[in-house]
């Protein structure tokens, strides 16, 4: 998509899985969530966002990419129902407990006087859910995404990759059908980065989860991603990659990214 004059991306999936002999084509499933932006600007400031029309599908997961400043976060706190303003029109088919949002700012996001364990049922216990089921459902997620086994830790005790990792793991413990990160791998080392996204993606995958990831790396990109939108200083989306998990397109859609943030 080059050059559009009003951005709409329609990040999702045919009916069925790709690939499915089953899939009719043409046919799309309705989006979970739908944020139409025709400008938006913070009181006394430039605008960030115009002309968006955003739409994210059940199961899809979505790469944004951009240069500082041209409203990554501010569309993914629009797409959460965290900001709101007369020329943004927000359409969502989830409840507000369906969407977990990670934000970028994650040492905050933490209590420092609690311990792993402490701040990862924290959301579930103030719901009063059952003390000993969420502790199991939060000691085994924390397995399956290589979190430190000690959660008896507190954040300061861990590193700022294993601070992100906890606040991941804390957002899927609810259950969401929506998962919003905000430059979520950023603080892992290489090795932790490579294995979490894995099973990070593998685990949306089984649970039917969408997500919409804001970063500034192509390769994470690519590795955690099915498509990619690539947004202007201006705050439009001017084009997508519909195929990151493509290795036969893997260097031609990296040179992509490379042109969008050279021209």
């Amino acid at each position: 998509m080059n050059a559009v004059s009003r951005s709409t991306v329609q990040t999702g999936r045919r009916l069925g899985r790709e690939g499915d002999a089953g899939a009719s084509a043409g046919l799309q499933e309705a989006p979970l969530l739908e944020v139409q932006v025709s400008r938006y600007a913070y009181p006394g400031g430039q605008p960030v966002l115009q002309q968006l029309d955003l739409k994210l599908f059940p199961g899809s997961i979505v790469g944004l990419m951009g240069p500082n400043g041209c409203g990554k976060s501010t569309a993914m706190l629009l797409l959460a129902g965290e900001l709101h303003a007369p020329s943004v029109t927000r359409s969502s088919a989830l409840r507000e407990e369906e969407i977990a949002l990670v934000v970028q700012d994650y040492r905050s996001s933490l209590f420092a006087w609690k311990s792993a364990l402490a701040n990862l049922v924290l959301p579930l216990r103030l719901r009063r859910e059952n003390r000993r089921l969420i502790e199991q459902r939060a000691a085994a997620l924390a397995a399956e995404l290589d979190l430190p086994s000690d959660l008896t830790r507190h954040p300061r005790q861990l590193s700022g990759g294993e601070q992100q990792k906890l606040c991941v793991v804390r957002a899927l413990l609810e259950r969401p059908r929506l998962l919003l990160l905000d430059e979520s791998f950023s603080a892992m080392d290489y090795k932790s980065r490579l294995l979490f996204i894995q099973r990070l993606r593998l685990h949306l995958r089984e649970s039917d989860t969408a997500a919409l990831l804001v970063s500034h790396s192509a390769e994470e990109t690519f590795l955690f991603c099915d498509r990619l939108l690539l947004m202007k200083a201006s705050g439009v989306i001017s084009h997508e990659i519909p195929d990151c998990q493509s290795k036969a397109t893997y260097v031609a859609n990296l040179e992509r990214v490379h042109a969008h943030f050279l021209a």
